[in-house]
Formats: C-alpha cells, structure tokens, sequence
C-alpha cells in the first residue's frame, strides 16, 4: 500500500514538474547534474578522509597530506664508490684475459 501511495505522489510531482512549462523543463535537465555533484562531493568527502587514514594508519611511517610520494616497494640498492667500481672492472680484465689465454690453445 505504501509503495503504491509513493508512486502515486511520484507522478502527481512529476506532472507538477511538467506542467510549470519552462522552470519545470529546466528542473528535469539540471536535477541530475545537481544530483551527480552532490554524489560526487561525497565521494571527495570519503576519498580525503580515506587516503589520510590510509596514509597515517597504513603501511610505512606517517606522512604529512602534502607528500604524495609513493613509497619504493624494492629496496634501495647502495651506490658503489668509484674505487669499488674500478676494482670490480680490473677483476673481470684478469679474468677476461685469462679466459683468453685458454681460448688460444683450442684454434
């Protein structure tokens, strides 16, 4: 009974809509649009305060709202210093040279 009454009404106000001719037009065009705003301004609402929680709360240590960093999921590999670098090249010129010299004997 109750939902045949609500239907009931829901046409009675659509015909209302209607029939105020150009107001009510223009009411049926922006009535969704306001309607998608309103839900659109609440996502926002949720979204803001989600991803504070989930930046605060998360994983990893808390971070001011203004730091959008992502955080790095691998770790940082340490950088080698020029001397390591040249001691690793001068190791792989002996071993390439010795290699060689094995490489020789089957020609």
């Amino acid at each position: 009974m109750f939902r045949f009454a609500f239907v009931a009404l829901a046409f009675i106000a659509f015909g209302a809509i209607l029939a105020s001719g150009i107001e009510g037009a223009s009411l049926l065009v922006l009535a969704p649009l306001f309607l998608l705003g309103k839900i659109f301004l609440i996502m926002l609402f949720f979204g803001a305060i989600g991803g504070f929680f989930w930046r605060n709360y998360g994983d990893g240590p808390p971070r001011p709202p203004w730091d959008r960093r992502r955080p790095s999921r691998r770790p940082q590999e340490p950088t080698k210093s020029r001397e390591d670098l040249f001691e690793e090249w001068h190791r792989v010129a002996h071993a390439r040279d010795e290699v060689d010299t094995w490489v020789e004997d089957l020609d």
